[in-house]
């Protein structure tokens, strides 16, 4: 996911999330989850105004769809060559 901003989060198990420091002002809220969306979709994305008290922009309800984004392909429309096993980042401890 790319995003043109300072401001993100991931939830945490419980489904929560805290976007700290951010400053007074106007900024659009949008969501993303591979396998829920919004109960109303229409209200995502949405125009959040921060005003420096402290803010909670409240419960957001996902359901479940069975719209699950699958994973694009290469440019060649093709899958991606898994890494090799010997890189770092792969490895399984």
């Amino acid at each position: 996911m790319v995003i043109d901003g300072p401001y993100f989060a991931v939830t945490n198990a419980a489904g929560e999330f805290a976007i700290r420091d951010v400053p007074t002002g106007r900024y659009q809220l949008s969501l993303w989850h591979e396998r829920f969306k919004p109960e109303r979709a229409h209200d995502f994305p949405r125009d959040v105004f921060l005003t420096g008290a402290a803010q909670t922009i409240g419960a957001i309800r996902l359901v479940e769809t069975n719209d699950v984004i699958v994973p694009h392909k290469n440019k060649y429309a093709h899958d991606y060559v898994p890494p090799k096993s010997s890189n770092p980042v792969y490895k399984c401890s």
